[in-house]
């Protein structure tokens, strides 16, 4: 209901859909998202969850330099994920259902600006992140 709400909001203000480019993830997925992520040069700063976060940028740092390949890195890094989340701990909302991202590269600054009126008055927390740069929203 929550993502309706942001959604007419900003076509009310917009007349432009928005595009959700990743909701809820499993271990793999958020593995296979941080693989990316690490490979395009970015880093775990924007994660609040620091000790999660750098665990699993040592299992992908670990893993090049062992220069195995893609999916045996993607692996280790599920391992850590799994363990993670065995433990209580989730590195990302998105693990738990409680975030989304949101596609920003076709937005003018107006219309990001109207996004972020609208986000702000709806989600938790509406934050500008990654590589590539989105917005992501987390809820509860």
């Amino acid at each position: 209901m929550v993502l309706k709400t942001i959604a007419d909001a900003y076509y009310a203000s917009t007349k432009k859909d928005i595009v959700v480019t990743s909701g809820k993830r499993t271990a793999k997925s958020q593995a296979d998202a941080l693989y990316t992520r690490f490979k395009k040069g970015g880093n775990v700063k924007d994660y609040i969850a620091q000790k999660e976060a750098k665990a699993v940028k040592k299992a992908y740092g670990d893993a090049v330099k062992l220069k195995k390949k893609k999916a045996e890195i993607i692996n280790e890094m599920e391992k850590v994920l799994k363990n993670q989340i065995k433990n209580g701990k989730y590195l990302s909302k998105h693990l738990s259902s409680k975030a989304l991202d949101i596609r920003k590269k076709n937005m003018s600054k107006t219309e990001q600006k109207a996004f972020l009126k609208v986000c702000k008055a709806t989600a938790k927390k509406c934050l500008v992140e990654g590589t590539p740069e989105h917005f992501h929203l987390q809820f509860k």
